[in-house]
């Protein structure tokens, strides 16, 4: 979900006439050239250094400890009190103490995540980058996924607000200042304090995030950067306007959503502030005027109006677990047993496929088997059938032995007596029915061998 830049008005307090009013969220010009400017809020000459950092230290505070980026800058023209909102003084503290006091008060109340906070310190001097915490030679380098970030810059770990106060003083004693007839302490770099936070959770799990306050040096013409070293003062004024022209060609191109390069490595504020201008972060610009001076304060309107047309995609930094010894060493374990995994599921596929052919081979086995014992059974059968028939047969063969004899006995006898019938001469009708039942006796005897032949 993308969002504004956040955009923040401050009007130096003057004893003079003033050239613009203030009310609401709106600033416009008291003469000609009659120009109004809306904002997200205006602090007018009347407000105290209190109240922007109440404004806005809380909130950020917050998103950083969500895991998002943030970054607030302060712009402006030379002696329009940019470092004054962004740094203070020991009675009167500007954002970067305050806030820092609401971050540690935030993380000691917060008693079940394990926090870390380190800082680190820079400036951009005549386009050279130098560690204010330290003697390293820092340089501006680049992640493979395009993200900007400081290499070789001396870390501190800080544990309380009053760590971070002294090291902020170690800094700001060794910053570029000098005398010009527009301030009597100049800033003559950019000054990038940031404030790295680490958070892990009891589940493990870690959100970081990195909150950057910059303090841009001013903008101011030729004639305004004399001072006692006229020669150096020019060189670093060039300098200087040219970081802040092409800061002014980033925000304008952001702004327009231009589908153009973005000229960030033009100038080595734009190239460390990539991120905060346009990627993974919310940002918060504070456009610090001085009501008295109507041309450079219209400039640095117009310039902050452009900045809040820039679209942001800040994302919650990656929640990743927590990886200890032992769980990498589980971790190149699992990936061990992965690969043995992988070898056994090939063997495995290997021998599945000599098992699939003798399976093959083994279901045509079985089936010849199951058909052999079914025609072992069928001749079983068969031969219990035959064996049962011939048992019959032999039965039945006795049993015609035994009928014939008794049959020839029966027709020796009946042959006699019709013998005796027809030697006595007697034709009568009995004699006759006799001889009828010995025929008929015959054909009898006749269709049984027939029929006893037939079964053997």
């Amino acid at each position: 979900m993308s969002e504004n830049v956040q955009v923040v008005i401050r009007l130096r307090p003057v004893h003079t006439k003033t050239n613009f009013k203030v009310q609401n969220q709106t600033i416009s010009t008291v003469e000609p050239p009659l120009r109004s400017f809306n904002f997200d809020h205006i602090f007018d000459t009347s407000s105290s250094q209190t109240d922007i950092p109440g404004e806005l230290c809380s909130k950020y505070v917050l998103h950083a400890l969500e895991g998002y980026n943030a970054c607030i800058f302060a712009y402006g023209q030379t002696g329009s009190g940019k470092t004054y909102t962004m740094r203070g003084t020991n009675s009167n503290p500007g954002i970067i103490p305050l806030l820092c006091r609401d971050l540690f008060d935030a993380l000691e109340l917060d008693k079940t995540t394990v926090s870390s906070v380190s800082i680190t310190y820079f400036e951009i001097y005549n386009e050279k980058l130098i560690d204010l915490l330290g003697d390293t030679s820092p340089r501006v380098r680049e992640t493979n996924d395009k993200k900007t970030f400081v290499q070789d810059i001396t870390t501190f770990k800080v544990n309380r607000v009053e760590e971070v106060l002294e090291y902020l003083s170690i800094g700001d004693s060794k910053r570029s200042v000098a005398s010009t007839r527009m301030n009597m302490e100049s800033s003559r770099s950019h000054a990038i304090f940031t404030l790295s936070i680490k958070q892990q959770e009891p589940d493990g799990s870690i959100r970081e995030s990195d909150l950057k306050l910059v303090d841009l040096a001013g903008s101011e013409r030729a004639n305004a950067t004399m001072g006692i070293d006229n020669g150096k003062r020019m060189k670093e004024g060039a300098n200087i306007n040219k970081s802040l022209s092409t800061l002014g060609r980033c925000i304008s191109q952001l702004a327009k959503n231009s589908k153009h390069l973005i000229p960030y490595r033009d100038s080595l504020l734009t190239w460390v502030l990539k991120e905060n201008l346009g990627g993974n972060s919310k940002t918060c610009m504070i456009a610090c005027i001085s009501p008295i001076d109507l041309e450079e304060s219209l400039s640095t309107l117009r310039y902050a109006t452009t900045a809040k047309e820039i679209k942001l995609r800040a994302t919650m930094n990656e929640i990743v677990p927590n990886i200890n010894e032992d769980m990498k060493a589980a971790v190149e374990a699992a990936a061990s047993s992965r690969k043995e995994l992988e070898m056994l599921k090939s063997e495995m596929s290997s021998l599945q496929s000599e098992y699939n052919i003798k399976s093959e081979q083994w279901k045509t086995h079985e089936k010849l088997l199951v058909r052999f014992n079914h025609i072992t059974k069928l001749n079983d059968y068969l031969e219990n059938q035959l064996t049962n028939e011939i048992t019959k047969s032999q039965s039945l063969q006795n049993e015609n032995k035994l009928s014939r004899l008794e049959m020839s006995n029966v027709q020796t006898a009946l042959l006699g007596v019709v013998g005796a019938l027809f030697s006595n001469n007697n034709h009568d009708t009995k004699i006759m029915e006799a001889t009828k039942l010995v025929s008929d006796f015959d054909d009898f005897v006749s269709r049984l061998d027939d029929d006893i032949a037939s079964f053997t």
